[in-house]
């Protein structure tokens, strides 16, 4: 009886580390978030903002590896864009844009952006430590 419940327990604490091992985002980190300015747009200022991803292993993601950040404005969620599978190293740049009042004082819009990822079985995995706040 012992000896099953030893076995049973080491079998689940196996699971849970394939399938936090198996779970996009892994190694990724969001690395820099920057404003890139606004361009004035009538009474709207469409406003720029770049977001790196980087892998930070040395080894290459799996080629089905689904991942993405989501971006997140004044707690609603807004959007989110893909993260293709990164080789080790490698980083990956895209460019948020969103409008707001050409009155809005600069500064004042807070974005949240958070790595999202999806194991193998296809059940969400997000890292609470990987979220990037800006505000612009």
């Amino acid at each position: 009886m012992v000896r099953t419940l030893v076995f049973t327990a080491l079998l689940g604490a196996s699971a849970v580390g394939q399938a936090t091992a198996a779970c996009a985002p892994g190694d990724i980190t969001i690395t820099r978030v920057v404003s890139k300015g606004a361009m004035h747009d009538g009474s709207l200022n469409d406003v720029r903002v770049a977001v790196t991803v980087r892998n930070a292993s040395s080894s290459k993601q799996p080629g089905n590896a689904l991942q993405s950040v989501t971006i997140y404005q004044s707690g609603r969620k807004v959007g989110s864009k893909g993260i293709p599978p990164l080789a080790g190293g490698q980083a990956f740049t895209f460019i948020y844009t969103f409008q707001r009042s050409s009155e809005a004082p600069a500064g004042t819009t807070q974005l949240v952006f958070g790595l999202a990822g999806y194991n193998a079985a296809g059940s969400a995995c997000i890292d609470a430590n990987q979220h990037y706040r800006i505000n612009v």
